[in-house]
């Protein structure tokens, strides 16, 4: 069972050492994908490199919400396919993220799951979205100055501010010139988590996908949060062998408060749910709140 980590990091170079270490096992290789605005040397020196820690050649600055988190994740693919190994799967991590069982299981999982794909997807509109989540792929998405920033039409509108109401009279104008946004023909949209772990069919039926569909990668530039979206909706939507849907799981354990922007830090409180949960990865930990679960969940995986 060969398995490719593609791990997504921005912070914490000290915990992605320890996450790399914690899952180096056989043939398990790691493709880790370093924000652009990231010193690479904070990296390189607690990981350096070698023939099974490769790391990513095209680095993008991650903007939150844009398109440039799902290229650092076709970037990585690239590398992964490039390299003359046939991976069983291919897992999407992130560099907060950590094993919650042994090596050993998690191989025996996967093995025994060879033919199943594992991401959390549901339809859009979706009930807990800002206006069902329909105006991440119905309105167009722009970076601007490092942030994301989206033209809402004025149904949406009423609930911003005095300046993003400005801000969205301008992007207003600017897309009056531009193309009505439509959803790729013949597709139904698809969200869920962004984190998957996918076969070596799955993931060769994307590269083969976006190569010959060229517009899906256009159209999604403008698309708002589309890590949540891109592959969800190629997958979901696939023909012929590729029909199966995958597991509505994506294998780890998160804590969501309601309203919140992203899951809350796991601490020594949170053992117990973790290990109850049957996932294969938590997140997210950083080195300073999360010391004490690290350190259980490492006495717990020796067990």
């Amino acid at each position: 069972m060969n398995i490719a980590y593609i791990i997504l990091a921005h912070k914490y170079p000290r915990h992605l050492g320890r996450l790399v270490e914690k899952l180096t096992y056989k043939q398990n290789h790691f493709f880790i994908h370093i924000d652009a605005r990231a010193k690479m040397e904070d990296y390189t020196a607690v990981l350096p490199f070698d023939e099974k820690i490769h790391y990513v050649q095209k680095r993008e600055k991650a903007v939150w919400g844009s398109f440039r988190l799902v290229q650092a994740t076709l970037n990585a693919l690239e590398e992964v396919n490039r390299l003359p190994v046939d991976f069983d799967f291919v897992c999407l991590l992130s560099g907060q993220d950590y094993p919650v069982k042994s090596n050993a299981f998690i191989e025996a999982f996967f093995s025994a799951r060879a033919g199943d794909n594992f991401m959390t997807y549901r339809t859009l509109p979706s009930e807990g979205l800002n206006y069902g989540g329909m105006h991440r792929i119905e309105s167009y998405t722009f970076t601007l100055r490092g942030r994301s920033e989206t033209y809402l039409p004025s149904s949406y509108a009423h609930s911003l501010n005095r300046k993003g109401k400005s801000l969205n009279f301008l992007l207003g104008l600017y897309c009056a010139f531009k193309k009505k946004r439509a959803f790729p023909k013949g597709m139904v949209p698809y969200y869920g988590s962004q984190w998957w772990c996918l076969n070596k069919e799955a993931v060769d039926y994307i590269l083969l996908f976006l190569e010959q569909n060229r517009d899906y990668i256009a159209y999604h530039r403008h698309t708002l949060i589309p890590d949540e979206i891109f592959f969800q909706s190629i997958l979901i939507n696939a023909k012929g062998p590729m029909e199966k849907l995958p597991v509505n799981d994506n294998l780890r354990f998160m804590v969501w408060e309601e309203s919140a922007n992203g899951p809350n830090v796991l601490q020594g409180s949170d053992l117990k749910p973790i290990l109850r949960s049957g996932a294969l990865f938590a997140r997210k930990f950083n080195e300073q709140e999360s010391r004490e679960l690290l350190e259980a969940l490492d006495r717990e995986i020796m067990k």
